[in-house]
């Protein structure tokens, strides 16, 4: 099983998540790790499950995690996928869950993508930069 994860960082947390996940992961398959605000080229057909992590930066994901959805919305359909966003509100209990997350909520909206599992992550504010 080949796997891809997909990240979108501001501050280098969602970068960080993604990477421990990737370490977790790399023991038992073959994962690959790309930023999406860096170009590549990959073959997504030859990937079993791909994963797109996203940070939130005042109130929105950024624009390039929806066009790399729109544009390869099909095969993200067709694929066993997990969506994950980091965001400061997910320290608060009642926002912590995927179900109660107001970001995911929003997310799930715009993008019109349902992956197979969605999680939220507790985000970093580094104040100092």
């Amino acid at each position: 099983m080949r796997i891809l994860i997909l990240y979108s960082s501001t501050d280098g947390q969602t970068k960080i998540i993604s990477q421990k996940i990737k370490e977790h992961l790399s023991t038992k398959k073959e994962v690959e790790l790309f930023s999406l605000n860096e170009p590549f080229n990959l073959n997504l057909e030859s990937f079993s499950l791909i994963i797109i992590g996203a940070s939130i930066r005042y109130g929105k994901h950024k624009k390039e995690v929806y066009d790399f959805i729109k544009t390869n919305k099909s095969i993200l359909e067709r694929k066993k996928s997990a969506f994950f966003s980091v965001n400061v509100v997910a320290r608060k209990i009642e926002k912590n869950t995927a179900e109660t997350n107001p970001y995911i909520n929003k997310f799930l909206k715009i993008s019109k993508w349902k992956p197979n599992k969605i999680s939220v992550f507790a985000g970093k504010v580094d104040y100092p930069n």
